[in-house]
């Protein structure tokens, strides 16, 4: 499912449509079995924080893997930088949490390489410009360092696998969608 978010600007509005066009893409190629979502919230709890999308009215949705489906949602850094205060650059991470089983079902091995591939190409065909890879993580603690890990118990362990690919994402702060 394509979790949108309406009326996006800014960053949001960039992410937003990467998002789309990696969906419409992986959607197909996974079982039909990914839900996307833009930008991520980091909800604080105690020391630690859980993955939340903002719904509207003051609602927010935790981000959770399931034995149902795949999850892709982005993280955005805290600050951003501009040399001409037009143009601004965010360092962000496209967070994939893959239950491997519902991605590729008929795979006898750990697939972990094989959505790596897909994912990467899909993001090297749909850059436009719009942003550099800079890197892949792999591992809940070390994609989601602080995350409740009580939450997210076992999810490195087939059929889970947790990676990010690291993004520069250009932008505007007038940028819509």
């Amino acid at each position: 499912m394509n979790n949108e978010t309406i009326g996006a600007v800014g960053i949001n509005a960039v992410l937003e449509g990467i998002k789309n066009d990696v969906f419409s893409d992986l959607d197909g190629r996974w079982s039909n079995s990914l839900d996307a979502y833009g930008r991520m919230y980091k909800l604080e709890k105690g020391t630690s924080w859980t993955p939340n999308w903002y719904v509207g009215d003051s609602e927010y949705r935790e981000i959770l893997l399931n034995d149902e489906k795949c999850i892709m949602y982005f993280e955005v850094g805290d600050s951003d930088k501009s040399e001409d205060s037009l143009v601004f650059r965010s360092q962000c991470k496209a967070v994939f949490m893959i239950n491997l089983d519902l991605a590729f079902p008929n795979s006898t091995i750990r697939s972990d390489s094989e959505i790596e591939r897909d994912v990467i190409d899909i993001f090297r065909n749909n850059a436009f410009e719009r942003f550099q890879i800079t890197g892949i993580e792999r591992g809940i603690r070390k994609v989601l360092s602080r995350i409740n890990e009580s939450v997210f118990e076992n999810f490195n362990d087939q059929p889970y696998f947790t990676f990010a690919v690291n993004l520069d994402v250009d932008y505007y702060l007038t940028d819509k969608c």
